[in-house]
């Protein structure tokens, strides 16, 4: 016989799945299906089945409205771009002519048309364009959004900072470069003592590096080198950096391995030690061609 306990955990079990049902047909109800490219759903937009150009019959005269209906104002899309606003006319003179055409009144201001070519998710004979461009954006490379941007904005403005440039090609330093890792720009003296640095942050000297460089751990990513090495690592360190007459700084408060200890972030001829230059504008930055075999025995 089933015991009482067993025929409660029972129902128990087919009360919860009926639940579970419930809710998803309700989540799915509630959820609205996405409407761009599909020849069927011309209606979420507009009055008729079949719109044409000289009938769009639009549910809402005003496209952005008309948008924002379902896609509702997000600081995450107003942070790709903003619309109703007004493009200064040196920028109207760089956009292509079929942005320039999208734009809203006298005020000549930006729309959701003005980047999302509508139209293009409308037509069936261009639906093979939705693989690439799921956001049926205007213009040329679409599916590459750099690229895209800059059909409009000049692209020499938004060039990423290098901060290892850091000297012209005459020689002269960019000391301001200097103050993005330092607290203050350092002479370039002989010294090999890294506690002579003051950087940016007090502890952790690896965060400056990801700030910029977001890498998995490596070499390996199951291998994290930002530790203070053991004794064996450290008295091999100690005698490889005579017998290869190189420098391999530690963080110097907990004696770690942080970026730099096998990377050398600076420019060529900014580094007067000798010890301390060695991987200067070499590949990868690395400090020596074989730099894993300083603390490893391999």
């Amino acid at each position: 016989m089933i015991s009482a306990g067993l025929v409660f955990l029972k129902l128990i079990i087919i009360a919860l799945l009926l639940m579970l049902v419930m809710q998803t047909s309700l989540s799915a109800e509630a959820v609205q299906s996405n409407p761009h490219w599909k020849k069927t759903a011309c209606t979420s937009c507009h009055t008729i089945n079949k719109p044409t150009k000289g009938n769009r019959a639009l549910k809402i005269k005003n496209t952005d409205k008309l948008c924002k209906s379902c896609h509702k104002k997000t600081k995450e899309h107003d942070y790709l771009h903003l619309v109703d606003i007004a493009p200064s006319k040196k920028m109207q003179k760089i956009m292509p002519a079929k942005i320039r055409a999208t734009l809203s009144g006298k005020g000549k201001k930006m729309t959701c048309s003005s980047c999302h070519e509508t139209i293009m998710q409308c037509t069936p004979s261009l639906f093979s364009e939705r693989y690439g461009n799921s956001a049926f954006l205007r213009g040329k490379n679409p599916h590459k959004r750099y690229v895209f941007c800059y059909q409009c904005h000049d692209e020499k403005a938004y060039q990423k900072l290098n901060p290892h440039d850091q000297k012209s090609d005459d020689g002269k330093v960019y000391r301001n470069k200097c103050l993005i890792c330092h607290l203050k720009a350092p002479q370039q003296q002989g010294s090999s003592k890294v506690s002579n640095i003051k950087l940016q942050v007090k502890s952790n000297w690896e965060q400056l590096c990801k700030n910029c460089h977001r890498v998995p751990l490596h070499p390996g990513e199951n291998t994290n080198h930002i530790v203070k090495p053991s004794k064996k690592v450290l008295q091999r360190l100690k005698k490889m950096t005579v017998k290869n007459n190189i420098m391999f700084p530690l963080e110097p408060k907990t004696g770690r391995i942080y970026c730099a200890t096998c990377h050398n972030p600076h420019e060529r001829g900014i580094i007067k030690n000798k010890l301390a230059a060695k991987g200067a504008d070499e590949k990868h930055r690395l400090r020596s061609n074989y730099v894993c075999d300083n603390c490893h025995d391999i």
